[in-house]
């Protein structure tokens, strides 16, 4: 999970968050819908709506955000390849 939050705003009935990941980079709105399952709306750097998931419970919220905005379905090997040319600046 190396992906940031360089901006957060609440929200009456979410939250916002703005994240610079592999996969996402853009803003996020996260809200609790009335079946307490969690909305997630995630919007380019343009702000047009990209992606939308609905009915996430609390112990899968991390773990699909980061799946979202960072690792995506990439095999681990070469994520972390990836996360090394970032921090090292490799080409």
């Amino acid at each position: 999970m190396s992906w940031g939050i360089s901006r957060i705003k609440d929200h009456t009935d979410s939250l916002s968050i703005w994240v610079s990941g592999f996969q996402h980079k853009g803003r996020v709105n996260i809200s609790l819908s009335w079946s307490d399952l969690f909305q997630l709306e995630f919007y380019d750097e343009s702000e047009q709506m990209v992606k939308f998931i609905d009915d996430v419970y609390i112990d899968q919220l991390i773990s699909v955000l980061d799946s979202e905005i960072e690792t995506g379905t990439i095999p681990f090997e070469e994520y972390k390849s990836k996360v090394e040319k970032e921090i090292y600046h490799l080409n």
